[in-house]
């Protein structure tokens, strides 16, 4: 009887939320009343499912279309007919949006929830940063596997003498990974093995479905993600970067680019760091090799753009999504419900962070008219943290790259009037007397 009542009502809430449309707010509240009842069902009681609140109606039908669905419908046809999939549930979503940011000083960029020909104009843009994310994640996971070669072969990992194979890595401290490994031409490859059943194995036999239950749930694949919605290419305004680029060698910068005309204006205060014999920096003779370098040309008006645009979604890239996932139950795991399975516990997990001396930080702005819609920091002139601002970088090393000397065709912003504050206030006396000399040298083209 409860299972037919809980398919009918899965059934009733599928139906709507496919009926829903992407900007009825009004009625998403309903349908989310109505799934969390569902979740409360004595059917979910061994593995029960949870949702988190959405931003959008958008959000909460790409949650369902993407696993939510199948998360309670697994759970309904567990048991039956032999049936051992359960499916764990994706993340849930953010939405960028001018519904959903109405505040937002990104307001005149956003896209109107529901504007799904807003969202086209940056399909391709999004489609290579999401590649760009997997490819950093797969990086990330090679370099993890060559770290735990190097700590085997140092001896700070060990085999588990009661286990041939897989290859166990133990440190202090630290949930145990297992691993298989592969060679291939003297290159050693870990695969990490899911070895939840064989840990599920060690308890008694009751409690072995709870213990899997629980250890599938500590350790999801999580992904970086771009939010929901979007926004439209940057057509006017212009992205100003400032700050130091190189270590013993440097240049102090001001650079703006024009997402309209794609004109370039560059300021270089260059000089090497002049060092004493203790090896501070004799900051004197440093300023005395200073060299100033005046610039206007063109870049690249598509790869300047894709950068602003990927530069202002990056500070809404959600790190910690993660994607439905199909598990099948072993075979010899009775079905057995424990008393605590309401007890299921969820593990945060990240990746380690790196940096380098030859690393900068450098300001960026985004400016439209007299007003700065969004400001912020990066790291020049890679970022090996986190997978948006990495391809921030790169997709800026390609625009920089296409500069051509040359005559602008906009008037640059006037960074230092009060009007039109700068985005780096301490900004030098002579990076500010640069600037205004190249603004006031170099007028825009009349053509």
């Amino acid at each position: 009887m409860e299972l037919q009542k809980a398919t009918a009502a899965l059934e009733s809430i599928n139906t709507s939320i496919r009926a829903l449309e992407p900007s009825a707010f009004d009625k998403m509240a309903p349908v989310l009343k109505r799934i969390t009842a569902l979740d409360k069902s004595p059917c979910f009681e061994f593995d029960r499912p949870e949702i988190d609140q959405p931003d959008s109606p958008l959000a909460l039908k790409t949650f369902w279309d993407n696993g939510g669905y199948e998360v309670r419908a697994s759970r309904l046809t567990f048991g039956i007919d032999g049936k051992r999939t359960l499916w764990s549930a994706p993340s849930m979503g953010t939405t960028l949006s001018r519904e959903t940011h109405p505040r937002s000083p990104l307001l005149p960029l956003l896209c109107g929830i529901a504007d799904s020909g807003c969202r086209a104009e940056t399909a391709s843009w999004r489609y290579r940063a999401e590649l760009a994310f997997e490819r950093f994640l797969a990086d990330k996971e090679r370099q993890a596997s060559l770290e735990m070669y190097h700590d085997r072969i140092s001896g700070k990992t060990k085999r588990d003498p009661a286990i041939d194979d897989p290859f166990s890595i133990k440190r202090p401290g630290e949930i145990d990974i297992r691993t298989t490994e592969t060679e291939d031409d003297g290159i050693i490859t870990f695969h990490e093995v899911d070895d939840c059943a064989d840990k599920a194995r060690h308890h008694a036999p009751e409690q072995r479905m709870n213990f899997w239950l629980r250890c599938r749930d500590e350790g999801p694949v999580y992904k970086a993600a771009l939010p929901l919605g979007g926004m439209h290419p940057p057509q006017d305004g212009w992205l100003v970067l400032e700050g130091r680029r190189g270590h013993y060698e440097f240049c102090d910068e001001i650079r703006a680019y024009h997402m309209g005309t794609s004109s370039a204006y560059v300021v270089q205060d260059c000089s090497g760091l002049a060092l004493n014999n203790d090896g501070s920096v004799d900051a004197r003779k440093t300023d005395d090799k200073r060299t100033l370098k005046l610039q206007t040309g063109i870049v690249s008006r598509e790869a300047i753009r894709e950068a602003a645009w990927m530069i202002l979604t990056a500070e809404h890239v959600d790190n910690y999504a993660h994607e439905a996932n199909a598990e099948t139950v072993p075979a010899d795991f009775a079905l057995v419900v424990p008393s605590d399975a309401d007890q299921i516990r969820q593990q945060s997990i990240s990746w380690t962070t790196s940096g380098s001396t030859a690393q900068t930080t450098l300001r960026w702005s985004y400016h439209l008219g007299p007003r700065k819609l969004a400001s912020g920091d990066l790291t020049w002139p890679y970022d090996s943290n986190t997978p948006e601002w990495s391809h921030s970088l790169d997709l800026l090393h390609v625009a920089e790259s296409s500069l051509q000397d040359g005559c602008a065709k906009a008037a640059p912003p006037d960074l230092f009037a009060k009007r039109f504050p700068s985005s780096k206030a301490g900004a030098s006396e002579r990076i500010r007397r640069a600037w205004n000399r190249l603004v006031s040298e170099r007028p825009p083209c009349n053509d």
